[in-house]
């Protein structure tokens, strides 16, 4: 069952919860609330907590190297590159030296169990948008999808006959099915990323409420695709090539519109790839 779990979950055993999380679903802001939710820039300077709560061989960790990667993240602005990457360095520390022996020892069944969702669709089309219409280099993940399509620009179309012959086992989490973490686990709570400060204001006794706020700042979006002005003609983009789109988004500062990518033609392929996670999620 672990090898299921990536992106693996993140465990809080001072609120005692696991919070199952995936790619494109509002990664950034989430790992800025569990980390300030946790004041793990100031950890190494309460050991009754570090130790009581996170037990010895974490404490080690983190008393060895932990604290300098909290303390990078913690002092870059907020926002920024290099707190994003701060951020990335310490969460997949932690998730290391810590998450990964937490829920192999599979958390006690006090532990609430949070899994923050994302309309499918919508999610699909960012990722696409993000990865290959951007100035981004092209990572070994994407290179697959390349390949496998044989075009160097592929349109969302073709991104969606990649998805519909992949073998899920070797499908990158930034566009495999939310619910493929979930296989086998117990989840007390969905929380809409759509929706994600109401929600988990609706858990604050669980969490805790004083970082909630944190979550009330605008998620990161795709520039232009969920935003769309009411000006906007939803044309069908969804034959684009990826090149095309991103001289677009040159030419005028925005991606076309989400609409203009979700066809009907599309939206019910996207509906068979990831029908799991419309039963199993609450998305129309």
């Amino acid at each position: 069952m672990a090898d299921r779990l990536n992106p693996m979950p993140l465990v809080d055993p001072v609120h005692r919860f696991v919070l199952f999380t995936n790619a494109k679903c509002g990664g950034t802001t989430l790992k800025a609330w569990f980390f300030e939710n946790l004041d793990f820039a100031t950890l190494h300077w309460r050991p009754a907590t570090l130790v009581g709560a996170f037990g010895p061989a974490y404490a080690a960790a983190h008393l060895r190297r932990g604290w300098r990667l909290a303390r990078r993240a913690a002092r870059a602005a907020p926002g920024s590159s290099d707190h994003k990457e701060g951020l990335r360095g310490f969460v997949t520390f932690y998730r290391r030296a810590y998450c990964s022996a937490a829920m192999a020892a599979n958390p006690g069944a006090d532990y609430r169990r949070i899994c923050v969702t994302r309309h499918p669709a919508r999610r699909l089309v960012s990722a696409y948008l993000d990865k290959f219409c951007s100035d981004e280099a092209r990572l070994p993940f994407m290179q697959d999808v390349l390949r496998a399509v044989g075009r160097d620009a592929p349109s969302f179309r073709d991104f969606l006959g990649y998805l519909e012959t992949v073998d899920e086992r070797a499908c990158n989490p930034h566009w495999r099915r939310q619910t493929y973490v979930l296989d086998g686990q117990h989840i007390d709570d969905f929380v809409r990323i759509e929706a994600l400060h109401a929600e988990m204001t609706r858990l604050a006794d669980v969490v805790g409420a004083r970082r909630l706020p944190l979550l009330q700042g605008r998620l990161q979006a795709t520039r232009g695709a969920e935003g769309a002005r009411a000006s906007d003609v939803a044309e069908d983009a969804s034959g684009l090539s990826s090149s095309e789109i991103a001289a677009h988004r040159r030419a005028t500062g925005r991606f076309p519109p989400m609409a203009s990518f979700l066809t009907p033609e599309t939206s019910e392929r996207i509906r068979r790839i990831y029908a799991a996670d419309f039963d199993q999620l609450g998305y129309d």
